[in-house]
């Protein structure tokens, strides 16, 4: 490098990667972490080569050094004479003999048909496991590019051997990165994978038939062995051909019939069969769902069963499935399970009378002091997982908790791994799931949960973890940054972002071939199940989105001057790049899809985006003045001011129903409750209520001046005769869907009216019957803060509890009659018109002889 110029006046390629260098003399000296070396400059060794040669043509010092020279200036054929001359004058040297192996080696990677002489000689000079792993990925690769399919499947076969005997023999260098390019390390058995893939494809018909049939022929010997790890073996070369999907099966069946939960192979085999349950020979995709249902059986987990089960019956009703049974058939049979009865019931499982009221105050200390539990986002889900089930983050302990749809906690697993928590985290959490592997991103780490078992040690239930954030000098961790953006129809998305104020946390979808992940300039390919890295690219841009499927991974970095760029899962090597695309704002991302948006004039336009081909899929415009909410990650619920409501089904833009409610001049938000048969929908406009806000610690709800609908999910008819009226009550966002009573909450600050220096606070509770909207509790009082905050909902015994600090409240649904109410009306904190109405009505029931409460 010229300093004064600031020209590059030559450069060296180096087999080994450069660390901190020094000159010394005529060398340059480099250290890494694992290695000390030392580099002859060439000029300088030219002349002392020159000179000692001069002195003596046998100098075996110097004719090495010659030959690496002659290598060096890229004659490599002038350089294999020498080494040839100077390995006969000194066969004991290794660093000779060394060389001579490499320059064969590299004359024979260069040009294989010119040189394929040269694999007899060479063979007997391999003395180390690089070298024999060298040759022979020279020799199958030669032979493909020369037009022998058959014998570079051969070399395949000897190579994916060879590799295997040093993964059993523990040998240290087998699951090393190889530099396969610049900038991109991957784990050989995986490049090996993508070789034949690609050699198969270059083949012709005889060929190809020739390859087929070997390729059937080991899977049918694995299949016959019964073993798991064969069938493992084969998947990890040959899962792209056509035998694939049997081998998948196959492995899945086994693991079912015979797998260790301590092994993890359960959730393995969930991982499979989700993947199979969509390819296109409807018979792996029947047998791969009715595998998941004797799975989940056999682990007791019922309730995901039945939502297979159910699927299955969507997919094939008049088909068989399960031996002779259709899917019709197989729903039925399961209908009558007591196991799966209620779940697969169609019907509102709670009781549509009067319901009991108890009041208790908890003295025992069984209700938590102190909690702050937050939900975390699903950002993607797929598989056999209960709807509605809720994530969230328990930051009182730090842990991970997973509750049913009815509010009762299922698992909880401490992630605690001595880095502070900080309350405002919550926000940047989002997390990923396919059927019971759930992948979290916490806002420094990404951590992966098996909760098929339900397990709340870290150590049986934790995956792996991987930090995404650079690590940093400092002691303690600081908070990490985010920033918000709020949709144009008023919904608040966060994204965090690393101390720089670049993208963090990005994540691929879940994908058995593996996950991509950024950390800093380096994407990862990481394994599903233990997270080992497969492969890493080095020097991409710091806060790509990152797009992938089973196949295709594809980068969009955040210059939109930058293009983008497509790579391989399996081993990460480029596809293409692409220059310019569409880089509307994103609201939601799935596998290789994003929905986008864009504001323009008075409208939005939202729309779905095929990442891979650029092409938008359907776009829905709407005023800029209406508001918006997802409801899971198929719909979207959209309302205009002047009350039209249209839901929109986000997999294909079409409107599944539209409703005229009231109109809600300034409207601010609307939320949606799903439950199993209904949508609550609860509107809400600006609040000038002084002295009430929303509960300061804990929980996460939204204050609400609005009405509140109850709606059915399918049709759009109104379940109730007219909505609820709320205003200045806050509705806690994490109330279990399925629960029939939803519960309200706020916080009064009261100024005395002696002194106003003086104030008084104390927290308020009231709860609504979600069949007709009527009152279930008037407001009750709560001394200081909302501490602790829970719903829980148990429809075998028709009870719903609800608990804020010690006060408990018990609902009990019966099928007693009750009279008819109308929908609450809280507009200062009293039943108002709608109470005398409800009076009217008990007082009716009185004197027909029937029940008042």
């Amino acid at each position: 490098f010229d300093i004064l110029e600031g020209k590059v006046l030559s450069t060296t390629k180096f087999e080994d990667e450069l660390g901190n260098m020094i000159c010394y003399k005529d060398q340059v000296i480099s250290q890494t972490p694992l290695s000390l070396n030392a580099y002859y400059q060439i000029e300088p060794l030219r002349k002392q080569v020159s000179e000692r040669l001069d002195d003596n043509k046998s100098d075996v010092w110097a004719l090495a050094r010659h030959s690496e020279l002659l290598l060096h200036d890229g004659d490599y054929t002038a350089a294999l004479e020498s080494l040839r001359k100077t390995h006969e004058a000194s066969p004991d040297s290794a660093s000779v003999r060394r060389l001579l192996t490499h320059t064969m080696l590299k004359l024979i990677e260069t040009d294989y048909e010119a040189n394929q002489g040269l694999a007899a000689e060479i063979e007997p000079l391999l003395d180390t496991r690089i070298q024999r792993q060298q040759f022979l990925t020279a020799l199958a690769q030669g032979l493909q590019d020369t037009g022998k399919h058959l014998d570079a499947f051969s070399a395949y076969l000897e190579l994916i051997t060879f590799v295997d005997d040093q993964r059993e023999a523990n040998s240290s260098g087998y699951d090393e990165l190889q530099r396969i390019e610049p900038g991109l390390r991957v784990r050989y058995d995986r490049w090996i994978r993508n070789q034949i893939t690609a050699l198969m494809a270059s083949a012709n018909a005889d060929q190809l038939t020739a390859i087929d049939n070997r390729i059937g022929q080991m899977l049918n010997e694995a299949v016959e062995n019964q073993e798991i790890g064969s069938l493992r073996e084969f998947l990890r070369y040959f899962d792209a051909h056509q035998s694939g999907a049997q081998a998948r099966l196959e492995l899945s069946r086994l693991l079912v019939s015979h797998g260790d939960r301590l092994n993890r192979e359960f959730i393995e085999a969930e991982l499979h069969l989700v993947m199979l349950e969509e390819h296109t020979d409807e018979t792996v995709a029947k047998e791969a769902l009715h595998l998941q249902v004797q799975l989940l059986e056999k682990l007791e987990r019922f309730e995901a069963a039945s939502v297979v089960i159910g699927k299955i019956a969507r997919r094939f009703p008049d088909t068989p499935v399960a031996g002779e049974l259709t899917g019709t058939q197989l729903l039925q049979q399961y209908q009558a399970k007591a196991e799966t009865a209620a779940a697969l019931a169609t019907a509102d499982p709670w009781a549509d009378g009067h319901v009991d009221h108890e009041k208790i105050n908890e003295t025992s200390n069984r209700v938590p002091s102190f909690q702050r539990i937050y939900a975390i986002p699903v950002f993607e889900q797929s598989g056999p997982l209960v709807p509605r089930t809720l994530y969230a983050h328990n930051q009182s302990s730090n842990s991970i908790v997973v509750r049913s749809p009815n509010g009762k906690t299922i698992q909880q697993v401490s992630i605690s791994d001595g880095t502070p928590t900080y309350g405002s985290q919550y926000g940047i959490m989002y997390c990923k799931s396919v059927g019971h592997y759930l992948m979290v991103f916490t806002g420094r780490d990404l951590i992966v949960v098996d909760t098929l078992h339900r397990s709340g040690d870290p150590a049986d239930a934790i995956l792996w973890r991987k930090k995404l954030q650079q690590s940093t000098n400092q002691r303690i961790a600081p908070p990490i940054r985010s920033r918000a953006e709020i949709t144009p129809w008023g919904v608040r998305q966060y994204q965090a972002l690393d101390p720089n104020g670049r993208k963090l946390g990005e994540t691929g979808s879940i994908s058995i071939h593996g996950i991509v992940l950024q950390r800093g300039e380096q994407v990862y390919c990481v394994d599903a199940l233990d997270g080992s890295t497969i492969w890493i690219r080095d020097g991409v841009t710091t806060g790509c989105e990152i797009y992938s499927n089973n196949d295709v991974v594809t980068l969009i970095p955040p210059d939109p001057e930058q293009a983008a760029i497509q790579l391989n899962l399996i081993d990460g090597s480029h596809i293409q790049s692409i220059e310019g695309g569409n880089r509307q704002k994103r609201f939601l991302a799935r596998n290789t899809t994003s929905f986008v948006y864009e504001s323009k004039d008075e409208n939005v336009t939202i729309g779905k985006l095929n990442v891979l081909s650029q092409q938008m899929q359907w776009q829905y415009s709407f005023p800029n003045t209406a508001r918006g909410t997802l409801i899971g990650l198929d719909k979207m619920a959209i309302m205009t001011p002047d009350g039209k409501l249209t839901l929109l089904n986000l997999n294909d833009g079409s409107e599944v129903f539209r409703r005229q409610l009231l109109p809600e001049d300034q409207l601010t938000n609307i939320f949606i409750i799903e439950s199993k048969q209904h949508l609550m929908l609860v509107t809400s406009r600006p609040l000038n209520a002084r002295g009430i806000t929303v509960p300061s610690v804990g929980m996460q709800a939204r204050m609400i001046n609005g009405n509140v609908y109850c709606l059915d999910r399918n049709t759009g008819e109104f379940n109730w005769p007219s909505p609820s009226r709320i205003q200045g009550w806050a509705l806690p966002m994490n109330q279990p869907a399925d629960s029939p009573v939803l519960t309200f909450v706020r916080q009064v600050n009261s100024v005395s009216s002696e002194d106003r220096r003086r104030t008084t606070m104390h927290s308020e509770i009231f709860c609504m019957d979600k069949r007709d909207g009527r009152e279930l509790m008037a407001p009750q009082q709560i001394t200081g803060y909302i501490r602790a905050f829970d719903v829980n909902s148990e429809v075998g015994k028709q009870l719903v509890t609800v608990t804020a600090n010690t006060n408990i409240n018990r609902f009990r649904f019966t099928d007693d009659p009750t009279p008819p109410a109308a929908p609450v009306q809280k507009h200062d904190g009293t039943g108002g018109t709608a109470q005398a109405v409800n009076n009217f009505s008990k007082q009716l029931f009185k004197a027909l002889g029937k029940p008042d409460e």
